[in-house]
Formats: structure tokens, sequence, C-alpha cells
């Protein structure tokens, strides 16, 4: 599979889940570490392990470590020396909400010796007089905790990083304010508790780990420490919080939960009074009943996570049941208050104590134009959709009825109609002039305190709201006006089109040119001159007249 592919999956799958704390992994190294040493010509193996220490050897680079031993001159089944290694480590540094997955031990072993036997060897866990140093004391301060159920073989563990998982004893001993201390003991100390070899005199058994003073860092003993920061980020707010009032006395609120993965519930409180939560999988609903209808509830609303987090932003909302029993206080809106002739519009009742029943709620509509309609809710009379035949400011009236009563709502010059089908017509006192400068005025039926007017005199110049214009033409030749009237939304724009003609000075009009037919310039010399007019013909929407041009220039 191409790798681009996987990096998208992989990619897509990470925006699916949300963000995710990633695992953090801090080093320690010993803030002590060293040995204490039991030596006595003639012990048992209890004695000899289970006393204090008669030496100790803190930072050393090297030690002879972890260690059992005869001499020359001990006795049968004696031992003459024993050696315990600690690590003491501050790990403090970790953060106080640091949940820890996984941690281990690691240590290089320089030496060995198994004259003795070979037992394997772990870890414990161990108390010091202080953690910051090690006395004879603490030669016999190991616990009987393994913080391990890993157990090298001493056969195989020189010249190499070994590595003790620490388990669930040896985790739950981090301090993350304080110290771990962790004793290296081969398994007749612990678990044994016995010395399980094969004696000899002048035997030992031992390993020599490097210490935290060894100059070579891969050496050097250390803890590492796997952990999470809990997750802190809340889950988003629910949406599309709405109620429905069914009845006077109940209320049902409804919403939708928020898609995040680690989303958990919601809590709530009506009138300030904590409920019980909502689970995830418990539903988005809930309703509440025995309500005094015309009293105010308040639902509010805040999610939370599975690891505890509680969104800060609460969603509320309001809401008043119904008085049961009342009658309706009649009110209503309409979709548009400003329409063209013969467009709908949607009224819809807005009346309080409505909808008592569906053949309980009666509606009478005047739409102020001499059309009244009136009907049950069944029916769909509280939203009725109308269209206005004539232009003009309309005046309507809802009266609603129900079982309890009747109210009225009159609305004054709450519609307005235009008559959108506007034509642009103007006039013009000149269509055909000989010589320059000339002033032209054009008169429009367009009413300017109404609609919007606007002027092209073709020579290139705009004009705006200007109802009759006068407008001076300062060169011969013809021109084609044109004249938008547009209304007021949500009617559309009309135009008219008009060509006049301005002949230069030795030039005559041949005809009035003021209706259909060709309209003549000629000279002195009977020849047409630059410009030809056909017809003085007007357009609506566009209208077009065309100019020929004949002659020389």
């Amino acid at each position: 599979m191409d790798k681009r592919f996987l990096f998208l999956i992989l990619i897509a799958a990470m925006l699916l889940v949300g963000t995710v704390n990633a695992d953090t992994t801090d080093t320690f190294y010993p803030t002590v570490d060293g040995y204490t040493d039991r030596s006595s010509a003639n012990s048992t193996y209890s004695a000899i392990r289970n006393n204090d220490g008669t030496s100790v050897a803190i930072g050393d680079a090297v030690a002879s470590s972890t260690y059992l031993f005869t001499a020359t001159t001990t006795g049968t089944n004696l031992f003459a020396l024993c050696r315990v290694t600690i690590f003491s480590f501050n790990v403090s540094s970790l953060p106080d909400n640091a949940i820890i997955s996984s941690a281990s031990f690691y240590a290089t072993v320089a030496s060995e010796a198994h004259t003795l036997g070979s037992p394997s060897y772990g870890i414990t866990g161990g108390v010091l007089g202080s953690n910051t140093t090690i006395v004879k004391e603490d030669h016999d301060g190991g616990l009987d905790v393994a913080y391990s159920d890993t157990y090298i073989s001493q056969a195989t563990i020189v010249g190499a990083n070994k590595t003790w998982p620490l388990n669930a004893a040896g985790i739950s001993a981090i301090d993350k304010t304080g110290f771990i201390v962790i004793y290296l003991r081969d398994s007749w100390d612990w678990p044994d508790d016995a010395f399980g070899g094969t004696w000899a005199a002048n035997k030992a058994t031992r390993i020599g780990p490097y210490f935290v003073d060894d100059g070579t860092t891969g050496r050097r003993p250390r803890l590492e420490i796997t952990y999470t920061l809990p997750d802190t980020e809340p889950p988003a707010s629910i949406t599309n919080l709405t109620y429905d009032n069914a009845t006077c006395e109940q209320i049902t609120f409804d919403w939708d939960n928020p898609t995040d993965e680690d989303f958990n519930g919601t809590e709530y409180w009506w009138n300030d009074v904590k409920g019980t939560n909502f689970t995830a999988e418990s539903g988005s609903w809930i309703l509440f009943g025995g309500l005094t209808g015309g009293t105010e509830y308040t639902f509010s609303t805040r999610t939370f996570d599975t690891t505890g987090n509680a969104n800060a932003t609460f969603v509320n909302m309001s809401a008043i049941p119904s008085v049961c029993g009342a009658a309706p206080v009649a009110n209503f809106t309409a979709d548009n208050t400003s329409v063209c002739i013969g467009d709908p519009i949607w009224f819809n009742d807005t009346s309080e104590y409505t909808p008592v029943g569906a053949n309980d709620d009666y509606f009478e509509w005047d739409f102020g134009d001499g059309n009244t309609t009136a009907g049950y809710r069944v029916d769909g009379y509280n939203a009725p959709t109308y269209n206005y035949s004539f232009a003009g400011n309309k005046t309507v009236i809802l009266t609603v009825t129900n079982k309890y009563g009747s109210d009225n709502e009159t609305k004054v010059d709450y519609i307005e109609v235009i008559d959108c089908s506007i034509t642009a017509y103007f006039t013009s006192n000149v269509t055909c002039q000989i010589g320059v400068p000339v002033d032209v005025l054009f008169e429009s039926s367009c009413d300017q305190s109404v609609y919007k007017n606007s002027w092209q005199p073709g020579d290139g110049m705009l004009i705006e709201d200007v109802q009759n214009l006068t407008y001076t033409y300062d060169v011969a030749g013809a021109y084609t006006v044109t004249h938008v009237c547009t209304p007021p939304p949500p009617g559309d724009a009309a135009s008219y089109i008009m060509n006049i003609t301005i002949g230069p000075e030795g030039t005559v009009c041949e005809d009035d040119c003021g209706g259909p037919g060709d309209c003549t310039i000629t000279n002195s010399y009977g020849e047409e001159p630059n410009y030809l007019i056909v017809g003085a013909t007007v357009g609506i929407l566009f209208g077009m007249v065309m100019f020929r041009r004949n002659g020389k220039e």
C-alpha cells in the first residue's frame, strides 16, 4: 500500500478520535548509589545477610556490588562477606498528575563470578535511613517486595545493559514528590531467603554493575519512567437545545450531544436544583411534568467526559408553559411586509395560549383588501398564504378564538403592496435640431419620489436621481438616449430608448422627425451630411433604433 495513503489514513483516524495526550518518558540517574558490606570470619547466611553492615562504599565508578564470599579460613557452610547494592532515585520532578504507565531499571554489569553457584538477579524495594546517602544500617533495608517480575541469569549478564521492567508494586512505589529506592539482590537473598549454591572455601558469587559516577553515560544505572498527563480538555457543549410545550403542564427539552469520543454525559439543573446526570447512552431529551402554567422554568446543562472534566460553559434555556384554560392573546407575523402585486405572503399565528387543541383554535383573517378567510388549526388556518391583487398599504386583522375566549390583533398598514409592473416612458422637446450647443429637455413619467431615475444621453455620460433632465449637446451627431426607471424592491427595472439628431450648421431637417419614417438632414448642395436617423422610434425594455452614417466626414 502507498505510504502516502497510509499517512492519510492515520491523519483521518487522529481527527476522528480527537487529541490524545502523548506518552512522555523521563530518565533518572541515582541521587546516590553504592553498597554496604557485612564481613565476619564465620557467619551463617542468615546472620551475614540480615544484620547491619560493617562498612559502606558510595559513588564508586565500578562496584564489586552484590557479592557473597567465603575465605580460606571460613568454616563449612559459613560465610566471610556479604555485599548489598543500593540505588536511590529522586523522582520528584515528575508532574503530580502524571499517570505512570511503565518504568524500567537499567544496569550494565562489568564483571561476574559464580564459583559458589549461579543465582538469578532481581530488584526489590528498600528503605534507607536517608534517601540521599547510604549507611551501614541500610544493609538489611531491602524489602521483601519484588519491584520487577524479571530475574536475570548470572551466566548471561556480563557486559550487557540489563533491563528490569517494574511491576505494579514497583510502579506504585514511585513517589512523585520524593524517591524510589531499589536493591539489586540475588535470588538466594530474595525470594529464597537461603543459600542455594554449592559451598566451598575461598569462593565467590557476584555481579559488578557500573555506578552513576562512571564516565560513560550509556553504562550508568538509570530509571526510565513513562507516563501521560491526564486529559484536562472538557467535551464540547450540547447543541440545538429546543423545547416543546406540549400541554399547559409539561415541557420537553431536546438537544444534540457533542461528538467528542470521550464524551460521557450531561449534568442538568432544573430551576437551579441539580438533577440526575444523563449518560452518553441515556438519551438527549427530558420531560418535566406537573408544571404551573404561566410560570418561567429554566433548564441548565453542561457536559462532562470520561475523566471527569466538565465544560465550564452552561447551556441554558427558559420556557413558560401556557396557562391552562386561558383565552388566547392574538398576535401574528408575516414573512414579508413589502411585496409586489401577486407575490405570496405567508402569515403565521404567534398568539399566546394556543394551541389548545387541533379543533379548539379558530382563526379568522381579514387581509385588508375586502377578502377574509377562516378555519381551524387542523386545516392550516393558523398559517395561511395570501396573494394581493392591487397595490397599496393593507391593514391586517387576526381574530383567534378557543374554548376559553377570543381576542384580535390589528396591524395598521402592515403590508405594503407595490405595483412592480412599471414602464419607463419619456418625451423630448427636440428630436432633430440644427446647430450646437442645444439644450434638450427630457421629461419622464417615472416619479422620482417613488422610483429611481437614471439617464444615458448617448454620449457616454450617466446621470442619476433626476426625473426630468435638461441636457446640453455641444457636438452634432445622432444620439441614442436611454432612460431606466427602477422601483423599490422587489420590483424590476424598466427601460425606454429614444433617438435624437443634432445637425451641423448648414444642414436642415427635411421633416419633423417626430414620427415614424426616415428623417433626412441635407446641406446646401442637396447632399446628405454625416447623419441619417431612421425614425424617432421608441422602445420599452431596451428597444433598439439604428443609425446610418453616409457622406463624407
